[in-house]
């Protein structure tokens, strides 16, 4: 299935994929030319499996949207993900949500995404970042508060998320 170049959407949601069939989809996503959006949400994907698609993400000059949310992408994972993005700076929206990224991995993800100049959503809610990691993204992207509000998914005017929490506060 994943050898036709007609494809346009690959969603592979929900489907428990593990880090084991991400070396396969790292391998043939740069033969998949027409792929503008590919979802991977949910697959228990860990940091080794981020590492394994995002070579193949390198080299798809395609895909305009990637949602890996609710996976443990962690400091590696999104190091990866941000080199791969860095060197094919087509991608529009990115969504990790809740991926356990934390205010390093935000760090390292934004300085990376500073080279994409078509991003326009990026999607961090629930990942643990702080006041730190949510400076860092917005200082590194050159955010407004109302981009900031969507990309951490603040809502009723609080500063952090439910599920973010501050070092001092441990």
């Amino acid at each position: 299935v994943l050898t036709y170049n007609n494809m346009a959407c690959l969603d592979l949601s929900w489907c428990k994929i593990g880090d084991g069939l991400t070396h396969e989809l790292g391998q043939i996503l740069p033969k998949l030319k027409k792929l503008r959006k590919l979802s991977i949400r949910g697959n228990r994907l860990n940091p080794l499996g981020f590492e394994a698609f995002s070579e193949g993400l390198k080299s798809n000059r395609s895909i305009k949207a990637l949602d890996a949310g609710f996976n443990n992408c962690k400091l590696d994972g999104a190091t990866a993900l941000g080199n791969a993005l860095e060197e094919n700076n087509v991608i529009e929206t990115i969504e990790l949500r809740s991926c356990n990224i934390g205010a390093n991995g935000a760090l390292v993800l934004s300085r990376k995404l500073r080279r994409c100049n078509n991003l326009t959503t990026l999607i961090l809610a629930d990942n643990k970042v702080g006041r730190k990691g949510a400076r860092d993204v917005a200082k590194n992207l050159k955010l407004t508060s109302g981009a900031l509000i969507k990309c951490f998914g603040w809502r009723y005017d609080r500063e952090l998320d439910v599920y973010d929490y501050e070092d001092d506060d441990l």
